[in-house]
């Protein structure tokens, strides 16, 4: 019989996310990786670079799918924004808040990688690198507002990047203590609801 690239491809990523799972990417070496693919190490390197690329094919699909779910919302919020809908415009969605949280449990072994697994990755500042993101969008969002004559009180950098770490934890947290998805989509309205009411506050809107 053939050597079946395709099939051993899979055998090396399903023993990676075990061992990654287990032991977090750090605590892993390509020698079990490769005992558990049944592979040898010179077999590997027909799939993956190293290590970290092997990781990466992992986890790099959820977050392009991440990305691309961030870009679509945030291309669809400033394409409706008008002065008259400014509580729309700043308030999170529910339904976008739901769509969110099914992708984390579509991905949910991805989501466990990158965010308990990925020390000493390009991966291992993640939830920073998407507060960078959201603080810059943010900002740049809310002086788009003040460009249409909307009366905003614009929180410091500061105050929007620790807001923003706050809103993306409380996310995550599904992930970090195994929630179910019932249980947690039991406490979105309550998330949407706390976050709302404190950016009106915040940006002195009612």
């Amino acid at each position: 019989m053939g050597y079946d690239y395709g099939a051993t491809h899979e055998k090396i990523l399903q023993s990676a996310k075990k061992f990654f799972l287990k032991k977090g990417y750090q605590g892993t070496n390509l020698r079990e990786i490769c005992r558990g693919a049944d592979v040898t190490n010179g077999a590997f390197y027909r799939h993956f670079d190293s290590k970290e690329d092997l990781f990466k094919a992992l986890v790099a699909p959820c977050v392009d799918g991440l990305m691309e779910m961030y870009d679509a919302s945030n291309e669809a919020c400033h394409k409706d924004i008008t002065k008259d809908s400014i509580l729309e415009c700043i308030e999170i969605d529910n339904d976008s808040i739901i769509t969110l949280i099914n992708y984390i449990y579509d991905n949910f072994e991805s989501f466990k990688l990158l965010l308990l697994c990925s020390g000493g990755t390009s991966y291992s500042n993640i939830v920073e690198d998407l507060v960078d993101l959201e603080v810059r969008r943010t900002l740049g969002f809310f002086h788009e507002l003040k460009e249409l004559g909307v009366e905003l009180e614009i929180p410091g950098e500061r105050s929007i990047h620790i807001l923003s770490h706050y809103y993306l934890e409380s996310i995550f947290q599904c992930v970090l203590h195994n929630y179910r998805l019932e249980d947690t989509l039991e406490e979105v309205t309550t998330l949407v609801d706390f976050f709302n009411a404190g950016w009106r506050k915040i940006l002195g809107v009612q």
